[in-house]
């Protein structure tokens, strides 16, 4: 797993190294007369692995987890055991942070079993070493060998008496030698604590004698394998070094920008903030106006808390929690009028309040685009692609932009090259990789399916016109205002999108499948990796599958170059388009959380309103399937 989580804090890189393996890939699939083809499509479109700063510590920590993880298991194998999960877990606990290795059982154990073999005189003098170098501060003639005849002496109680509070609790520690033996205690006390559970007759009394006999975790060398241990884990760490300063930096920078456009708001709306609110400005001062990226007020007094108070169908506890919150934010401004809500709407300052509120949260939002629009221009990776992209000399300006970086979406966008008096085709091809899971591997492939799939089809003034496999897109050449977004797809005016999507991902789920049985994943291991069921797309999969299956070379044929009219052609156009109306019906009935009631539903083979809808569409689709068949018989 290492070297995937690895992977996952630098992407970009990853991805473009391996364009050669997603040629061999693609080409494995579409054949070796399509390769030249594949080789014009992924030599040409600007790829970029996407993440906002935030995320990186997640990356880190994953990527952490799993190095640790191996290197317990390794401790294990050296040591002649078994290198379980269930034997990490008994010797390690669940340690997920490499300074904290010695708080863990097997920490614990060495620390103990060092102490116990050192005699109690070898103990006594390291407890005299260490509190030497602590009172040399004070008494700088202390001396190792001067010790307990110095600590007795009237100079030094003369100086221990002026000492006051922690430092005088510190010092009475450091020279009672009776402590030489807490080291030895409490690494006893902790040791028989983490290992009581897998061995229940151990105990306080009877555990030194079973360590001195060889009887108790009979490890063939615990300081040599333990020290290595630590060793490679302060390697680990200082590798990782860069990308922890890289999100830390990025951090303090947010911070210090968002504080800067929170004061703006601030002074700009005295009226909504507490009094003391400037002249106390701190980063705590979030829990109602402070933080505009994770806004309160917006879902106090936004449009969605305000129809809610309208709505006399609203449900009461609803209503109650924004009143309650509202009141909260009218005491914090010094207006305290009880714990009725309509008494406040009654006072003055509430009500000027309350009209200026939508202008108030305008600006708010328009600041909140501000301050990440000044964040992220000066994120390292984020100003290193767009000074790349820019330089590439594209018809649509601005393409790559800190929307492609935010939105959290994965996609392409078309674009063009005039190279030579020629139109080439160069998509942008957005992978986020804010939250990677073990599909992105197969999620990689169903964009860079689009790229192959893509053709540019026209321009004019202002605008560019593409089709990719049966769907067509526009990108505007100046202000790139994209046509539409991944998430908010409108399936009445696109036409085959939706099942151009659905095949899309079938596609990608047989190539996905290649690249996993021929071990070429990048960002999971084999074994675990998903190629199948990241999507909604795939709730119509028992409509177009047979379709897919029976027509699969055509399909192909049909979906570079412009070449649509094939499939039409062969399955008839009305055909194809009452499919992709059939999906797309399906679709729209299912979107909002019901396909879960119909999935058990299906299960429990119960008869409701929605298994009607799915059972109606499933024989529409196989008469428009049967009909597909007889197509070219018919003509």
């Amino acid at each position: 797993m290492i070297e995937f989580d690895q992977r996952k804090l630098y992407p970009t890189k990853v991805i473009r190294d391996n364009i050669p393996m997603y040629i061999d890939l693609f080409t494995e699939y579409y054949g070796i007369d399509n390769r030249e083809h594949i080789e014009k499509c992924f030599n040409n479109m600007f790829v970029v692995g996407t993440s906002l700063p935030s995320t990186y510590d997640i990356k880190i920590h994953n990527l952490k987890n799993s190095i640790y993880a191996e290197l317990f298991r390794e401790f294990l194998r050296d040591n002649g055991l078994a290198d379980s999960g269930d034997e990490v877990l008994k010797y390690f606990g669940k340690c997920t942070n490499g300074s904290m290795i010695r708080s863990t059982p097997i920490g614990y154990y060495h620390t103990y079993y060092n102490e116990l073999m050192k005699s109690p005189e070898q103990r006594k003098r390291e407890f005299i070493i260490d509190s030497v170098e602590s009172i040399k501060n004070i008494y700088p003639s202390i001396t190792v060998d001067n010790f307990e005849e110095t600590v007795k002496s009237k100079d030094f109680l003369d100086i221990y008496n002026k000492v006051e509070g922690i430092f005088k609790f510190r010092l009475s520690y450091l020279i009672d030698v009776s402590h030489a033996d807490d080291l030895l205690k409490d690494s006893r006390l902790n040791t028989v604590k983490m290992f009581t559970k897998y061995y229940p007759d151990l105990s306080i009394s009877n555990i030194d004698n079973l360590v001195r006999k060889g009887k108790f975790l009979p490890f063939k060398d615990i300081n040599l394998s333990f020290t290595d241990l630590e060793s490679k884990i302060n390697q680990i760490d200082s590798c990782l070094e860069p990308y922890v300063n890289y999100y830390e930096e990025n951090k303090k920078a947010e911070k210090e920008i968002s504080d800067r456009y929170k004061r703006v708001l601030a002074l700009t709306f005295k009226d909504y903030f507490p009094k003391d609110y400037l002249s106390k400005y701190t980063s705590d001062d979030n829990l109602i106006l402070g933080h505009i990226r994770k806004p309160f007020m917006d879902g106090v007094f936004g449009k969605k808390a305000s129809k809610i108070l309208e709505d006399e169908y609203s449900f009461k506890y609803e209503k109650n929690d924004i009143k309650n919150k509202r009141i909260r934010y009218f005491n914090m401004l010094g207006i305290n009028l009880g714990s009725n809500y309509e008494d406040y709407l009654q006072d003055e300052r509430v009500v000027k309040l309350l009209n200026g509120m939508k202008e108030f949260l305008y600006t708010k939002k328009n600041l909140t685009v501000i301050a990440d629009n000044d964040f992220y221009n000066q994120v390292g990776s984020y100003a290193k692609n767009k000074k790349e992209y820019d330089s590439l000399g594209l018809v649509c300006k601005n393409v790559y932009n800190i929307s492609t970086l935010m939105n959290g979406h994965t996609y392409i966008e078309g674009n063009i090259k005039v190279e030579d008096g020629k139109v080439v085709e160069y998509p942008l091809v957005n992978i986020n990789f804010d939250s990677p899971d073990n599909g992105i591997d197969e999620r990689i492939i169903h964009e860079l399916n689009h790229v192959y799939e893509l053709s540019f089809t026209g321009i004019d003034k202002d605008k560019v016109s593409f089709i990719s496999g049966w769907d067509k897109g526009v990108t505007y050449i100046e202000d790139n205002t994209i046509l539409y977004e991944p998430s908010k797809i409108n399936h009445d005016t696109r036409g085959l999108e939706l099942l151009n999507e659905i095949i899309n991902e079938l596609i990608a789920q047989d190539i996905a499948s290649i690249q996993v049985s021929t071990n070429r994943t990048l960002f999971a291991p084999k074994e675990k990796c998903i190629t199948s069921g990241q999507t909604t797309y795939e709730r119509n999969r028992p409509f177009v599958e047979p379709f897919f299956k029976e027509f699969k070379a055509d399909i192909i044929e049909s979906r570079k170059h412009n070449n649509v009219e094939h499939i039409y052609n062969v399955v008839g156009k009305e055909n194809l388009e009452e499919l992709g109306k059939v999906c797309s019906d399906f679709y729209k009935r299912f979107l909002h959380g019901e396909y879960k009631d119909l999935r058990d539903e299906l299960n429990r083979n119960v008869n409701t309103s929605r298994t009607k809808f799915y059972y109606d569409s499933l024989n529409k689709s196989k008469e428009i399937f049967e009909r597909m068949k007889n197509y070219g018989k018919t003509m």
